[in-house]
């Protein structure tokens, strides 16, 4: 799990899906067969009941969680945005397999080691996503305004990495925007459960890079590489991780609201 950092915000002041079963598939696949007799009458009932009580049951989207970027790659991606090549041969002599292998076959590991990271840094581009997972908190559930307050996501939140003895800050770009996690009230009972009411809940951050400075900064005491990025996807997972309870996409889902808006 990576570290979520929420440094003073002066000292800051420079930084900058998962497929869902929805209710409206479930409805597509209703279709009316006409009745024979009597029966026309009870059967419209049966389906006029079955759509209401599709429509007031949340939805868990059952999925793959994506993994995490390594540290590795953040330290590569962070040269690659600032135009240098890393030192891939230094980088292999720190690693720990490296220092665990017999001297004897050290020489063939670093020329292999080497030649691997040269060929991913050289194919690297800044359109791939970056995945980040972190824990948060929530607020309880406002009917008023259909969503929780996330407590610990404003635009000072970072993340951090570390390797091979460097520091890189993972600064994404409009943060508080996310600080408001909006959801229908069908999913709230969810939601809580899956976090603790609240107290720890596992999000995953999808987001694309877009600079790097090539100037470190001290933050919180620490010099870091910042690396900014822009968040594409926020989704919330369920304790267990097999789960996709929510995503960002579904606030802003218009058809979503029109569907949960229904009334038979």
């Amino acid at each position: 799990m990576i570290d979520l950092v929420m440094p003073a915000p002066a000292r800051a002041s420079r930084s900058a899906s998962a497929r869902h079963v929805t209710h409206e598939g479930r409805r597509k696949r209703l279709r009316w067969i006409p009745a024979q007799g009597g029966d026309d009458g009870v059967l419209k009932i049966f389906l006029s009941l079955l759509i209401v009580a599709l429509l007031s049951t949340p939805a868990l989207a059952f999925s793959t969680k994506p993994a995490p970027t390594s540290a590795l790659y953040i330290a590569m991606l962070y040269h690659k945005l600032s135009g240098d090549m890393p030192d891939f041969t230094g980088w292999t002599k720190q690693w720990d397999t490296y220092q665990k292998t017999e001297m004897a076959d050290r020489p063939a590991l670093l020329e292999s080691r080497v030649g691997e990271m040269t060929n991913t840094f050289n194919l690297m581009t800044p359109a791939e996503p970056i995945v980040v997972q972190s824990r948060i908190r929530l607020s309880g559930y406002s009917a008023t305004n259909q969503g929780f307050l996330v407590q610990n996501f404003n635009d000072v939140t970072f993340f951090s990495y570390n390797y091979m003895g460097k520091r890189y800050a993972l600064i994404p770009g409009g943060m508080a925007k996310y600080q408001w996690l909006k959801a229908p009230a069908n999913m709230a009972d969810a939601i809580m459960r899956e976090t603790d009411n609240g107290a720890s809940g596992k999000v995953t951050l999808t987001l694309i890079s877009m600079r790097a400075d090539p100037k470190p900064l001290e933050m919180n005491g620490k010099a870091y590489n910042l690396l900014m990025a822009d968040i594409s996807k926020i989704e919330l997972w369920s304790k267990d991780g097999k789960t996709l309870v929510w995503d960002s996409q579904i606030g802003e889902s218009k058809g979503r609201k029109d569907l949960l808006n229904l009334r038979p």
